[in-house]
């Protein structure tokens, strides 16, 4: 599915952290809100749920290995 994570690549690279080059708890909110267009704040419940299942180094946020993981798992 290489177009696939071409895409999810892309959207990773529009909504993570400049400075951290990774999704912190904002940018997951904002990603979420943007993509399905309901109002979502960082510190909700399914943010923090989402980057607590798929932070596999435990540093808070979701680089791109682990942000393309949730949707290998989503599409499963």
């Amino acid at each position: 599915m290489p177009k696939a994570e071409e895409i999810f690549t892309e959207w990773f690279d529009m909504f993570k952290n400049p400075i951290k080059n990774k999704m912190d708890n904002f940018s997951v909110a904002r990603f979420i809100t943007k993509t399905t267009k309901v109002s979502c704040i960082s510190s909700e419940t399914k943010v923090t749920d989402l980057i607590q299942a798929y932070d596999s180094d435990q540093d808070g946020c979701l680089d791109l290995q682990e942000f393309l993981q949730f949707y290998y798992d989503a599409a499963s």
